[in-house]
């Protein structure tokens, strides 16, 4: 938490830019400058928004070649779509989540006024366009002020290789970038970079109790993945 209360007052730049998880989400990780620190300081508000995530792709074992009698096996064969089961059983939104976090880290730690912006913008694909795709989001939206905005760059799912019941993200993409909307520039941006071989949920806990292990799998990574993002923002 020391580390995050000076983020007013002795900004780094942050040591690891995780190059090749940006690599992989088409996301160009932007170091906090002289300029971004010297804004911060002087900020009377920064907003926190967010574009909510779209469903991720989702690997299983009925999607192997010859794997039906394995998906028989490890009950996946009538595992819906990942955006059915979130719409069936209420996932939250992990973009939201990671929003919610950073609010409440950065407004803990003291350091400098934020406040969180309910209406979130158009959801990002992620795609080669990604980076441009927000800023013109964000200058739609905002004329003025720094922004904190939060999407999602590469969200993907799968079994592990060797325990087809057990599933876990492969790339859980979480990025956050601060956005000068008055001068229409981006003054840093980054990718958290969590343990995701760790963090695993067995295939019959995306239904069962209504979702709720599912639920929480996804708040327990989306509060990783924003602690995270504090850490780089803070350069710690």
């Amino acid at each position: 938490m020391d580390a995050v209360r000076s983020i007013l007052g002795a900004w780094r730049v942050p040591a690891l830019l995780a190059a090749a998880l940006a690599a992989g989400c088409a996301t160009a990780p932007v170091p906090l400058g002289d300029d971004a620190r010297a804004a911060l300081r002087s900020a009377p508000l920064v907003r926190v928004v967010h574009a909510p995530s779209v469903a991720p792709v989702m690997t299983t074992p009925k999607d192997a070649v010859g794997g039906g009698l394995m998906a028989i096996a490890t009950k996946s064969q009538d595992l819906p779509s990942y955006g059915e089961l979130a719409r069936r059983h209420r996932y939250p939104d992990p973009t939201a989540l990671i929003g919610d976090r950073l609010l409440e880290r950065l407004q803990a730690a003291g350091a400098g006024r934020w406040e969180r912006v309910a209406a979130p913008l158009p959801p990002m694909t992620g795609s080669s366009t990604a980076d441009a795709d927000l800023a013109q989001a964000l200058r739609q939206r905002f004329d003025s002020g720094l922004v904190l905005a939060v999407d999602m760059r590469g969200y993907w799912m799968g079994y592990l290789p060797m325990n087809w019941q057990t599933y876990r993200y492969t790339m859980f993409g979480g990025t956050a970038t601060l956005y000068d909307a008055g001068a229409g520039k981006t003054l840093w941006r980054g990718t958290c970079s969590i343990d995701l071989s760790s963090r695993t949920i067995d295939v019959a806990d995306f239904q069962a109790n209504d979702g709720a292990r599912a639920q929480q799998f996804i708040a327990d990574t989306a509060r990783a993945c924003a602690d995270d993002l504090v850490q780089r923002l803070a350069g710690g």
